[in-house]
């Protein structure tokens, strides 16, 4: 079965050392944690996942995705307010819709958004925000149940939110194209994003275990298999990597899928499908590589490999 690193070759934007100035500037205007932000490798990160883009679409993933790490990292710990996690979400939110911005970080928010909706339609618009939203109400969900231990069901509920799903949605105009609206509304596209998000979410579990295991932070298939299956980490962190093959697998097959319909489509809109999932290929084989040599998850001291009893003070959440 395949691995993210089957889906695309290794590759590197030339501009990467450009983006990193770039965005060090950005997250300092926006009032964000710069040394965070370089420690994560935010530049890194987008120069494998948009190793072809151009320059500008280039720059602003990287804004988008350190706007996003730096949300979840608000929401990650023992002390989150599920409360201010929700209300930060919104003012970013409300900036991206109109309102006034309150803070700088808003107003850096809103520009971005402006700059990346601006040629796309009112329809794609609704779709992303609607996606924005749910991300930080899934957040704030997420911080509210801190230190339960969810169930399969009810981990699978919040992730592919609190993952990031918005950032597939802009693979479009990221790529300069728009999917066909009514494709965008399907099932396929559904499953596509979905089983994508599931791809990132469960190799960043395997990347971030130990530390999650010793902070509390219990959102995290691999503390679940653990516990719910009575496995050492070792081999809770094989069943969710086979896990992840057999969910590349299943992009393979939903990508061949939405290629076998676009072949009733006018040329620019089959043209369109190609560019985002090859795309979105790019990004699931770029974020396994870029996990690799990220300092973002670093791992609790290393020779306390739990079983999962001894993740202590721990409940089940049904």
């Amino acid at each position: 079965m395949p691995r993210e690193f089957d889906l695309a070759p290794e590759a590197m934007h030339p501009h990467a050392g450009l983006l990193e100035a770039d965005l060090a500037s950005w997250v300092r205007r926006a009032g964000l944690p710069e040394d965070q932000v370089l420690r994560d490798g935010v530049a890194r990160l987008t120069a494998g996942v948009l190793p072809s883009a151009r320059t500008e679409r280039l720059v602003a993933l990287a804004r988008w995705f350190a706007v996003l790490f730096w949300l979840d990292d608000r929401s990650d710990h023992d002390q989150a307010d599920p409360e201010e996690v929700g209300r930060t979400s919104r003012s970013l939110l409300a900036a991206m819709t109109g309102s006034a911005a309150a803070g700088p970080l808003a107003t850096a928010v809103g520009e971005e958004w402006r700059d990346v909706s601006e040629p796309m339609s009112q329809e794609w618009k609704a779709r992303a925000l609607k996606a924005f939203a749910w991300h930080g109400e899934a957040l704030a969900a997420e911080a509210r149940r801190r230190r339960l231990m969810p169930t399969r069901a009810s981990y699978g509920d919040l992730r592919p939110w609190t993952n990031g799903v918005f950032l597939y949605h802009l693979m479009e105009p990221l790529h300069d194209v728009q999917l066909p609206h009514e494709f965008a509304e399907s099932l396929l596209w559904h499953l596509i994003v979905h089983t994508a998000s599931d791809i990132t979410a469960w190799r960043n579990d395997i990347a971030s275990a130990e530390r999650e295991a010793g902070s509390g932070d219990l959102e995290n298939l691999v503390l679940i298999a653990m516990r719910t299956e009575s496995l050492t980490l070792d081999q809770a962190v094989r069943r969710i990597d086979d896990e992840i093959s057999a969910r590349c697998e299943d992009y393979v097959g939903h990508e061949r899928s939405a290629l076998e319909q676009a072949r009733t489509w006018c040329a620019p809109e089959r043209a369109a499908l190609r560019l985002v999932l090859n795309g979105i290929r790019s990004a699931l084989a770029g974020h396994a590589r870029w996990l690799s040599g990220s300092g973002r998850h670093t791992a609790v001291p290393p020779g306390d490999r739990r079983h999962p009893h001894g993740v202590r003070g721990v409940d089940v959440a049904h």
